[in-house]
């Protein structure tokens, strides 16, 4: 076989496009190839010849695992004293539950006491409420336009503005 054929023929086999035959004769003539492969494939073939050669023993069977003798496992007790902390542990977990359910189930319900004011009383109160409010406000927004003045000053600096 001339040199372009056993090319051809390698670039089919690592295309995966060979058939039996073939593959057997480049397993076969790994040394004929040498000359047309680097040593990383030539030993691949080598490799694949080498497991080709390898079989199983006449004397194995599969009947010898199948009918082997099925060991039986032993059950060994516990004693109670190892298993305490579990017992201990989930004792516990019961009486929290149980205690926690408890607290949230028997809630006494609290009314809720309503003081009657005049009309007058009633507006002062609400008067009182939203001056807290209104002067807690302002301090926001004056510390948002402080933020508004650092933007500003940040943006001259990014610029080169003076």
């Amino acid at each position: 076989m001339d040199w372009k054929m056993k090319k051809e023929l390698l670039e089919k086999y690592w295309k995966g496009e060979t058939t039996l035959k073939e593959e057997a004769w480049l397993k076969a003539n790994v040394a004929d190839l040498e000359s047309e492969i680097d040593k990383a494939e030539a030993g691949y073939l080598d490799q694949l010849n080498q497991f080709s050669d390898l079989s199983m023993d006449e004397e194995f069977t599969m009947e010898d695992i199948v009918t082997e003798q099925v060991k039986e496992a032993k059950v060994v007790a516990v004693p109670f004293y190892k298993n305490l902390r579990k017992i201990a542990a989930a004792v516990l977990l019961l009486v929290g539950l149980g205690i926690g359910m408890n607290s949230v189930f028997n809630q006494e319900m609290v009314e809720e006491v309503v003081v009657e004011q005049t009309p007058e009383e009633a507006f002062e109160t609400a008067k009182q409420a939203m001056l807290l409010i209104s002067s807690k406000l302002n301090k926001g927004i004056d510390c948002a336009n402080e933020f508004g003045k650092f933007n500003q000053t940040a943006e001259k600096i990014e610029s080169g503005v003076k």
